[in-house]
């Protein structure tokens, strides 16, 4: 790690470079002190670039805000012959932001992590729960995050992990709790898709979504990345 300070402006800059693994863990504990601090009203309206800051502080200075997430949490997507038996000509084993990782590494983790299979059906996409919950379970954001790295709107670089779990078809109105209605959207984009009032249309076997105006007129249209669809490429 490198240290440079401004003499001018007396700002600290600091630069490290870290295994993908450990890039992995600190990125999602980051992320998630970074969710919690934006709760707080003294950093409402703070860029990213400065939240981010000011959580990486509190974490190194151990004046963090608690997130009752426990130990950081490292996802690996793999796919199952792949796990059984080794590489492939389509295997597709990565990080949940999609950093590439050797089949021998994700068997390694598999020897005592906690496992939670992702069973997809025929299109691809994440089974369902139905209305047993109001809210998107731990292995529903887990199905969630095997086909989104980001806000679901096209062009939106919040990770996963910012993002709110979003109702389609709002509980109140009869909505289910079920993969084909939900959906991640950042704190910027869920605040479009209620007081903002836009119109949000999902495409449930292809996850295809369109955006609309108020005005009805069309905004984007974006597509995740199925985790079937890697394996059959």
């Amino acid at each position: 790690m490198r240290s440079l300070e401004d003499d001018d402006t007396g700002m600290h800059r600091l630069f490290a470079e870290f295994a993908p693994e450990q890039g992995n863990r600190i990125r999602t504990t980051l992320d998630h002190q970074m969710a919690a601090l934006a709760k707080l009203p003294e950093y409402v309206g703070l860029r990213r670039d400065q939240l981010r800051s000011r959580a990486l502080e509190r974490l190194i200075c151990g004046t963090q805000v608690s997130t009752a997430m426990g130990p950081a949490q490292l996802g690996v997507m793999i796919d199952l012959p792949s796990r059984m038996t080794g590489a492939h000509a389509r295997t597709v084993c990565e990080y949940s932001d999609g950093t590439r990782i050797p089949v021998e590494t994700a068997r390694r983790y598999a020897c005592d992590a906690g496992i939670i299979p992702v069973v997809l059906g025929g299109a691809g996409v994440p089974l369902d729960v139905g209305r047993s919950k109001r809210l998107a379970t731990k292995e529903q954001r887990i199905a969630l995050r095997s086909m989104y790295r980001s806000c679901a709107i096209e062009r939106c670089d919040h990770h996963f992990d910012l993002c709110h779990i979003h109702h389609l078809i709002e509980w109140e109105q009869l909505g289910d709790t079920d993969v084909e209605n939900l959906l991640p959207l950042c704190s910027f984009h869920h605040h479009k898709a209620h007081e903002g009032r836009w119109r949000l249309q999902l495409d449930p076997s292809t996850r295809q979504l369109d955006v609309f105006h108020p005005n009805g007129s069309l905004l984007c249209t974006s597509h995740p990345e199925l985790l079937a669809d890697r394996v059959a490429a």
